[in-house]
């Protein structure tokens, strides 16, 4: 999107550092929210339209899209985290491609699970890592022997659900849906399973003592933040379009289902249906022919990792791209305002910027547009 600077009616006073970190955010639970990145680089990819020449700043997440910047072979990417369990995970991840064979890191990573994850790390990874990392995977290299994925915010819902599908006599439909050949195949399986028909039939009294209930136990504040990762303040976008969170969660799986083949097309949702991605289905960076490219090309290299708030790294260079993920969705106006105008400052003309959004029309749209942007 091309950039002029911003009109002065468009700028508001800076808020200082110490400020804009300490008001927008919840508290962290002692580990990270997210094992991977939840928002499909492929996506973005007609967006962004990177090249040799871009420097990018993004948010960390789960860390797997910021790598997977790196094999666009852009100039530099710098991967913003607030928390700094996420840019442990990165750290982990950088060093293991840049240290290990494929067959390790596709253990670690693809798997998540290694046999020898404790020696592994002393031997090879810790020595040429942060202290902060090295304090962190020490006192967490377990999550490898149980399953990375089964751990951090999300991780722990995801073992939650697995033992619900149990339960609920729900795992042999996630069986034939991973199964399934055809995304036709995947959702005759969805449709024939009981609890779908209940929604879809039941009285309209049942199906709303169904939804309060799943309301109350996935969709209150504690499980919402410390296990999706969701704020508060994105919940209540959600509910300023008139959606219960409920519907809002059903509707997304839905079009997930009928969108997407899961097992071959959406290592999203097979991570968190399994536990483990697959090789057909997995992140680039997990895919042989990309590690060689990270590694030996040493595209890997150009991934900085920074343990800071998104908007003073914003300010500490100018960048032609940048990815906002959903971050102005968890803001106050008057801070959505502030990452505006510094938008406006630090993206470089004709460069790009990208956000996510639970709302249909975030209110912030209009900052980043009166900032010099076309939106």
């Amino acid at each position: 999107m091309g950039i002029e600077p911003p009109p002065a009616s468009a700028r508001a006073p800076q808020l200082t550092h110490s400020r804009y970190a300490l008001r927008p955010f919840a508290r962290f639970p002692p580990t990270f929210l997210y094992t991977q990145s939840w928002e499909d680089p492929h996506a973005d990819a007609p967006y962004l339209k990177l090249g040799p020449e871009d420097v990018v700043l993004t948010l960390t997440s789960g860390g797997c899209n910021s790598i997977f910047k790196c094999l666009d072979g852009v100039k530099a990417v710098y991967s913003v985290d607030c928390n700094p369990a996420q840019n442990s995970l990165l750290e982990l991840k950088r060093t293991a491609i840049r240290r290990l064979p494929y067959e390790d890191v596709w253990l670690l990573f693809g798997e998540g699970r290694h046999p020898n994850f404790p020696s592994l790390f002393e031997s090879e990874l810790a020595p040429w890592m942060s202290q902060k990392a090295i304090k962190f995977w020490r006192s967490h290299s377990y999550y490898f022997k149980t399953g990375l994925y089964y751990h951090g915010g999300m991780g722990k819902v995801v073992a939650a659900m697995q033992v619900l599908f149990r339960l609920f006599l729900i795992a042999p439909t996630v069986d034939k849906m991973l199964a399934a050949k055809t995304i036709e195949e995947q959702v005759k399986a969805f449709d024939a399973c009981w609890l779908t028909k209940v929604f879809r039939h039941a009285p309209t009294a049942i199906v709303s003592l169904l939804s309060n209930i799943v309301a109350l136990l996935l969709f209150n504040r504690v499980t919402l933040w410390f296990g999706g990762g969701i704020p508060a303040r994105q919940a209540d976008l959600i509910h300023l379009d008139d959606v219960h969170l409920s519907d809002y969660a059903a509707r997304t799986f839905v079009g997930v289902v009928k969108g997407s083949l899961i097992a071959k097309d959406n290592y999203f949702y097979l991570n968190c249906l399994t536990g483990r991605f697959s090789p057909e289905c997995c992140p680039d960076y997990l895919r042989r022919e990309n590690f060689k490219r990270l590694k030996d090309g040493k595209l890997i290299d150009r991934l900085h990792i920074v343990d800071d708030f998104f908007l003073p790294t914003l300010k500490q260079r100018v960048y032609s791209r940048v990815v906002l993920m959903d971050h102005l969705d968890w803001l106050s106006d008057q801070d959505a305002k502030a990452v505006a105008i510094a938008l406006g400052q630090h993206v470089a003309k004709g460069g790009r910027v990208i956000w996510r959004s639970a709302a249909y029309q975030p209110k912030y749209a209009r900052f980043i547009e009166n900032s010099g942007f076309t939106v």
